[in-house]
This record gives C-alpha cells, sequence and structure tokens, in this order.
C-alpha cells in the first residue's frame, strides 16, 4: 500500500486518526466506535487508517502502551508513598494530565475488558519494575495484594471524568486506600 499524501496545514494522518478515537472514546463506548466513525472524524479515507493500523484493536493496544507511560503510575506511587500531591506541578505537565486522563477513559464506563486487562498488565510491569522485583519474587500473597491494589485503583480511575483527574489524584493520596498502597509497596521495596 502506497504512504498516504501528506497534507502540511494539517496534522499528519495517524495524529488525526489517534485524536479521533480519543474523542470518540469519550462520547461513546469502544465497541460502538467503527473504522468508518474514526476516518470521518479524522477525514481520512479507510486506506489510510489501515495503512496505519490493522484494526480497531491494533489502534486501541497502541494509545494503551503510548498512553501508559511508566511515568504516569510512578507518579500516582511516589505521590501515595509520600502522601503528597503537587497538583501545582502537574498542572504544569500537561503530558501527564492528558495521559491521565486518557487512562481515566481508558479504564472507564466506555472501555472494555480487553483494554481495561490491557492497562492493568502494563500497570503491573511498571510497579514490579518500581519495587525492584519480577513477579516469580513475590508470594502469592504479595502478588494478590498488588492486583487488588490495581484494580481497586482502576475502578476508581474509571468512575471520574477526564476533567477531575488531578483532584481524584490528590483524594486518592489521602484515602486508606492510598496509605494501604504506600505501606505495601514501602514493604515490598524493603523485602527485595
Amino acid at each position: 500500500m502506497s504512504r498516504p499524501c501528506r497534507d502540511a496545514a494539517r496534522p499528519p494522518a495517524r495524529e488525526r486518526v489517534e485524536a479521533a478515537f480519543w474523542e470518540l472514546l469519550s462520547e461513546r463506548p469502544y465497541r460502538e466506535i467503527t473504522i468508518a466513525a474514526l476516518a470521518r472524524r479524522a477525514q481520512v479515507n479507510h486506506n489510510t487508517f489501515y495503512y496505519h493500523f490493522t484494526s480497531l484493536a491494533d489502534l486501541a493496544g497502541q494509545q494503551v502502551d503510548r498512553t501508559l507511560t511508566p511515568r504516569v503510575p510512578q507518579v500516582l506511587i511516589s505521590a501515595l508513598a509520600s502522601g503528597a500531591v503537587d497538583l501545582r506541578q502537574l498542572d504544569a505537565d500537561p503530558e501527564f494530565l492528558t495521559n491521565f486522563r486518557r487512562i481515566c477513559l481508558l479504564v472507564g464506563p466506555h472501555s472494555t475488558p480487553w483494554i481495561i486487562d490491557q492497562v492493568r498488565d502494563s500497570a503491573l510491569q511498571v510497579w514490579y519494575s518500581w519495587i525492584g522485583r519480577e513477579p516469580d519474587d513475590l508470594n502469592t500473597s504479595e502478588r494478590a495484594q498488588l492486583a487488588f491494589i490495581l484494580g481497586g485503583m482502576l475502578a476508581i480511575l474509571g468512575d471520574q471524568t477526564t476533567n477531575g483527574a488531578p483532584a481524584t489524584l490528590e483524594s486518592l493520596v489521602h484515602t486508606e486506600l492510598g496509605k494501604a498502597v504506600a505501606t505495601t509497596f514501602t514493604r515490598l521495596r524493603r523485602s527485595g
């Protein structure tokens, strides 16, 4: 397939398709998003979509990977471990806020179990790295604790609107869940 023409006056087609994905996911359930709707919103044709992505699932998977950068879970863990969130610093970081809001969309009511599983698996890998341990280094109880904590956090984030992301992070730090997360991560890092 030949490369689509580039219009210098607009963002590249791939960026427009990705932006259309986020817009549509904020408006409707993933299962109602179609290639036709994405192409229409991005102002590209079907061939252009398929030049960049093999399927809607491919697009969604790539967006999970691009959104869940190691920094987002690390900031969350650090905030929970320290018991403080500097919202001014986060407000000054539009990339962090965009990714945080997108994670809320990825695990929110418009998502699917498959996408939520992708987010969970990616976040767990970042967390294992942060505590300096491999999954096999943890016992069954410790792995269950991490999975339980992450499941709770994703449920909380999924209930939020994209505009509530910074306040959600701050309020999460001051909950019993936040304190339990901090205690668990501190213990797992020390015992590693």
